[in-house]
């Protein structure tokens, strides 16, 4: 199963390099409720010729990982029943991800939902296609990863509409949505709704935290982060979104505070070098005394 954790580390990541995205105002209807919602898949994925994107790369890769494409795409062509397309499908997605292709391995994903149409496999979908949109790439690429992100986890959701990931995992991508079709609110609607039912969820803190920050409202991106933290204080990301709260309300002392804490939990060497570099500049540039 994929993960969405998986995702998280490439979130986290892009934060360090253009800190926290910031959400232009939108203005949209708030639904009437949930089921609205999940229901309303009223914006299609975009329509792209992915096909022709995964010849390019095969046309790319070395001989060696194009012959093992090609063997197991003529596998699955030869498919005669389901359980045979779906093991094809599994084949395409492992090897892709094996390579480094997430996009391509979020779009075989989708297919293998759309031949086994269950709720952990839309809901696999879902985190694959989030995680490939947070890749930089072309906008419209991105654009179809997004809305088939929000198409997989509204499927999972008419499954099992009191599935909590996944109506996180919704909001998050409403959220994002780079767009400019106002969804925001509707996730919030959905966030609001998880923390009615459970208020320490990570998830809908994090994320209803983040756009207090992009607001404005500091104090109340604080109370988010540190209800994450007292009840789990090894959650690297609450600490980082402290470091960050901290840093735009000019707060340099404490900012550095919890950027080190987050230094302290995370394993990635990458993340850890960039982290580093961000405290480093801070104490620079804001003279902060140790």
């Amino acid at each position: 199963m994929f993960k969405r954790e998986q995702a998280f580390l490439i979130v986290s990541c892009l934060l360090l390099v253009v800190l926290l995205y910031v959400f232009g105002k939108r203005s949209q209807p708030v639904m009437n409720n949930t089921k609205d919602i999940i229901t309303n898949i009223k914006n299609a994925p975009a329509k792209i010729d992915f096909e022709k994107i995964i010849q390019r790369v095969k046309n790319r890769i070395d001989s060696l990982q194009r012959d093992s494409v090609i063997s197991i795409e003529s596998q699955f062509a030869a498919a005669t029943n389901e359980e045979e397309k779906q093991n094809g499908l599994k084949d395409l997605i492992a090897q892709w991800e094996k390579m480094g292709y997430i996009q391509i391995a979020a779009y075989y994903r989708k297919q293998l939902a759309q031949v086994d149409s269950t709720k952990n496999n839309w809901e696999d979908t879902g985190n694959a296609m989030w995680a490939a949109f947070q890749v930089p790439a072309d906008s419209v690429v991105r654009s179809f990863l997004l809305e088939n992100a929000i198409s997989a986890y509204q499927k999972t959701l008419l499954f099992d509409s009191t599935n909590v990931d996944a109506k996180v995992a919704l909001s998050q991508c409403l959220v994002d949505d780079l767009n400019g079709q106002a969804r925001t609110m509707e996730g919030v609607f959905l966030l609001r709704e998880v923390i009615e039912q459970d208020s320490i969820n990570v998830g809908a803190n994090l994320l209803l935290g983040r756009l207090s920050i992009t607001s404005g409202q500091f104090e109340k991106a604080i109370m988010r982060f540190q209800t994450i933290v007292r009840n789990d204080p090894t959650n690297a990301q609450a600490f980082c979104y402290l470091g960050e709260t901290y840093l735009s309300m000019n707060k340099a002392q404490e900012a550095v505070t919890y950027f080190k804490k987050c230094r302290e939990l995370v394993k990635n060497p990458n993340f850890g070098q960039q982290l580093d570099s961000l405290i480093s500049k801070i104490i620079r540039e804001k003279n902060v005394n140790l």
